[in-house]
C-alpha cells in the first residue's frame, strides 16, 4: 500500500506551461472563491451587509487570482532547478499546490488585519486562515491531480499505442536504405573537435547549456562522444537529413533508431532499439507529426 502510493506520487505529471492556460487557471479558481464565499456566506458573513459581503468576496477572490499568479509566473523563474518539466511529477505538484494554499492563507490573514471584518468579536488568527486555506483548497486539488493523471495517461497512451501498432502493420524500409553509405562531420565551436561516424550509426544527440552529447554506435555498442556546441548548430549541420528529428529543445533522435512511441500524463517517449534509453518528445512537438518519429 505504502510503495503503490510513493509510486503514484513519482508518476509523471504536466506542469502548465502555456501563459494563457496559467491565467485561465488563476481567474478561474479566483472567481470560483468569491463565489463560494458570497453564496455560502461562511465565517460569519451574515453579520455583514450585502455590499460589505460583495465587497469582501471580491477581495478574497482577487487575493486568490494574485496569489496564482505570481506561483505560476514567478516561482519558476526564482526556483529553475525545482520546474525542470521533464522532471515534473506529482509529488512536485502537489508540494507546488501546498506552496500556493499556503500563500493564499498569508496574504487572507494580512488583508484581514487591516480590514473591518476582522474586530474583536470576530477576531481571526494566522492558523485560522492556513487551516481555512488547507481545508477548502487541497481535498478538490488532490482529487483533481488524481483524475487529470489517469485521464491524460490513457489519452497519451492510447495515441502512442496507435501509432506503435500502425507502424507495425506498416513497416517502411526506405529511411534505413536512404542512410547507408552517409558519413557525417559534426564540427564543434572550436574548429578542432570534430566527430565523423556513419549516419547509421548515429542514435541521438543530448544538449545541456554548450555542450552536445553524441550517442552512436560504435563496435557493437553505444559510445558517447562529447563536442562544445550548442544543439541549434548541430541541428543546422544535420539539417539534410529528413530521418534527423529535434523533438524536444534538448534532444535531436535519429528515428531510424526509435524502436516505438510510448506515452504517460506528461506527454511521450520515444523508446530507442536495443536499448533502455527513453527519449522525450516536446509538448510543443506538433501532434499530426508524431507519427514521423516512429521507425
Amino acid at each position: 500500500m505504502i510503495s503503490d502510493f510513493k509510486n503514484w506520487l513519482l508518476k509523471p505529471y504536466p506542469l502548465p506551461t502555456k501563459t494563457n492556460l496559467k491565467i485561465l487557471i488563476s481567474f478561474g479558481i479566483g472567481i470560483f472563491i468569491s463565489g463560494f464565499l458570497y453564496v455560502f456566506q461562511p465565517f460569519n458573513y451574515y453579520k455583514l451587509t450585502n455590499d460589505e459581503i460583495i465587497n469582501y468576496s471580491l477581495i478574497y477572490g482577487i487575493i486568490t487570482t494574485s496569489s496564482l499568479l505570481f506561483n505560476y509566473f514567478v516561482l519558476p523563474l526564482v526556483f529553475k532547478p525545482f520546474f525542470v518539466l521533464d522532471k515534473w511529477n506529482i509529488y512536485k505538484m502537489i508540494l507546488f499546490v501546498l506552496i500556493i494554499i499556503i500563500s493564499i492563507g498569508v496574504l487572507n490573514w494580512f488583508f484581514s488585519g487591516f480590514s473591518s471584518f476582522n474586530t474583536e468579536d470576530n477576531e481571526y488568527d494566522f492558523l485560522f486562515f492556513q487551516k481555512t486555506a488547507f481545508l477548502v483548497g487541497v481535498f478538490p486539488l488532490l482529487i483533481y491531480i488524481y483524475f487529470t493523471e489517469k485521464f491524460i495517461y490513457k489519452k497519451n497512451k492510447a495515441v502512442a499505442d496507435n501509432i506503435s501498432s500502425l507502424k507495425k502493420q506498416n513497416p517502411i524500409d526506405n529511411k534505413n536504405k536512404k542512410s547507408e553509405g552517409i558519413v557525417i562531420t559534426l564540427i564543434g565551436d572550436n574548429k578542432k573537435e570534430a566527430l565523423e561516424i556513419s549516419l547509421t550509426d548515429l542514435i541521438y544527440v543530448n544538449s545541456e547549456k554548450n555542450y552536445a552529447s553524441i550517442f552512436h554506435q560504435k563496435d557493437g555498442t553505444i559510445k558517447e562522444s562529447l563536442l562544445r556546441i550548442s544543439l541549434s548548430k548541430i541541428e543546422k549541420q544535420l539539417a539534410d537529413y529528413s530521418c534527423i528529428v529535434r523533438c524536444h529543445r534538448s534532444y535531436i533522435v535519429n528515428t531510424n533508431k526509435v524502436k516505438k512511441i510510448q506515452g504517460n500524463a506528461r506527454g511521450y517517449l520515444l523508446k530507442i532499439d536495443n536499448s533502455t534509453t527513453l527519449i522525450p518528445v516536446s509538448r510543443r512537438f506538433p501532434k499530426e507529426l508524431l507519427f514521423t518519429l516512429v521507425n
